[in-house]
Order: structure tokens, then C-alpha cells, then sequence
């Protein structure tokens, strides 16, 4: 009740961009009294054809594996933010100044949803032979791939795509850029698997950063250093069902 008409105004204003940059359609709706603030509760329905479902099973050996854009940038938003809030917490006429990290708060506060790989994909008549989307951290998700199409996965530590305002922010935690990347959970771009004449058709495309392979039937992801040093990657990101997790898990 203490939400004026013009806030709702603007919360369905955006909604309705939401919907048109998207190309869905706004269906229904219910409003409830909350006694704790404002909650969105969202179901998404569609359909396509089968030919075009991509499962997290479909893994080969010798399949490319790629991510489609930079990882790490929303847990780096999040430390800044925190960060942030604690120095106005402890002294109020303190005001933020974040313009130096506005990239990565952008990619906490704003996730958007690669439909434009999706279109990129069909445009060159490429279907991923597997897939899911980065939301709980790319080590948590390389093993969902692993297991589920019981592949064992090799990725190259020099081959994460961070952005440099991701890495600046990791040295002044004095924290590593990769661990973000593996770690931090949040950026929802797609992680996917390729089979090489398909990755031949896309590798041009800014969207494909490819990160590693399959080599052949197992289960497992390794990192590979700089060094070609191997190390077993442990799928430490959020788990939804464990109570004391917190969305910053994994990162150290």
C-alpha cells in the first residue's frame, strides 16, 4: 500500500519493454499484499520445434566448449556494491561513487538474456550439442554438461573471457579474475558445446568464446593452467537447496 501509482507505473513500463525487446507476450497477472516489500514472481512459456532443443546431454568427444561472453562480471558488481553499502552504512554523508564500475554493476543489477546468440545460431543453421546458462558459476555448470552427457571437459584458464573491469576489481578484493569466472555465479550468458564443423561456421562470431574440449567419455572438468599444470575443478558454486549458502560461495 505505500507504493504510489506512479512507481507501479514504472515497474509496468518496464515490464512492457522487457517484453518488446523480447518478443513475448504479457499474459494475466495477480497482486497480493506482501508484509515484506515487493516480490515478482515470472513463469515463461514457449515452444519450438524438436529439430531445434538442445539438452545438457548432448556432448560428444572432440566437441568445442564455449561460453558467449565475459564471466565474472556480476560477482564483481556485487563486491563493489557491498562494499559500498558499508562505508554508507558507517558513515551516512558519504555518497557512493561507482562510476568507475559501471560495467560490472550493470551486469549484477541487469542481467540480460542472450536471445541474440540464439538468433546468431540459426541464422548459420547451427544447433549446440549441448547447452545451459551460467547462473550458478561456469565450474558449477561445466560439471552439469559433464554428468549429464558423461563427457569429461578440459578448459584453459588463459581462454576465460574476464573483462578488464572484472580483473581490476578482483585485484582490490586481492582476489584472482579467474576464480570470479569459475565462481561467482550471476552472469547468465550460455555455456555450450559445439561440434567442430558447426564451430567452424560460428568461430567469427563475437559471441563464441570458445574455452576448451571434450575429451571423450568420463565424467569431470579440468583447468588447465598457464603452466599446463592440471587441476580438478570442484563445482563449488551457489547450491539453491544448501541453507547456509550464500551467492558469493565458491569465491576466495
Amino acid at each position: 500500500s505505500h507504493y504510489s501509482v506512479e512507481q507501479l507505473e514504472e515497474l509496468y513500463a518496464g515490464v512492457r519493454i522487457a517484453c518488446e525487446e523480447h518478443k513475448v507476450n504479457l499474459v494475466g497477472g495477480d497482486t497480493s499484499a506482501s508484509q515484506s516489500g515487493l516480490f515478482i514472481s515470472v513463469t515463461a512459456i514457449g515452444s519450438t520445434q524438436r529439430n531445434r532443443v538442445t539438452y545438457r546431454s548432448g556432448a560428444a568427444p572432440r566437441d568445442i566448449v564455449c561460453v558467449s561472453g565475459d564471466l565474472g562480471g556480476a560477482i564483481a558488481g556485487l563486491m563493489i556494491l557491498n562494499r559500498e553499502k558499508e562505508v554508507y552504512l558507517s558513515n551516512a554523508s558519504i555518497q557512493p561513487d561507482m562510476t568507475d564500475y559501471a560495467y560490472v554493476i550493470e551486469r549484477q543489477l541487469k542481467p540480460r538474456a542472450r536471445r541474440d546468440v540464439i538468433e546468431g545460431l540459426a541464422m548459420h543453421g547451427v544447433v549446440p550439442s549441448s547447452m545451459i546458462d551460467i547462473s550458478d558459476g561456469l565450474a558449477s555448470e561445466l560439471t552439469h554438461l559433464s554428468r549429464s552427457g558423461m563427457q569429461h571437459l578440459q578448459v584453459y584458464q588463459e581462454r576465460l573471457p574476464i573483462d578488464h573491469q572484472t580483473m581490476r576489481v578482483a585485484e582490490l578484493f586481492d582476489q584472482a579474475g579467474s576464480t570470479y569466472a569459475l565462481y561467482g555465479g550471476e552472469d547468465y550468458e550460455l555455456l555450450f558445446t559445439l561440434r567442430q564443423d558447426d564451430f567452424r561456421k560460428v568461430q567469427h562470431e563475437p559471441w563464441v568464446r570458445p574455452i576448451g574440449y571434450s575429451t571423450g567419455p568420463g565424467e569431470g572438468v579440468d583447468l588447465i593452467l598457464a603452466d599446463n599444470t592440471v587441476v580438478p575443478i570442484q563445482p563449488m558454486g551457489y547450491n539453491h537447496f544448501r541453507p547456509e549458502d550464500k551467492p558469493v560461495s565458491g569465491v576466495s
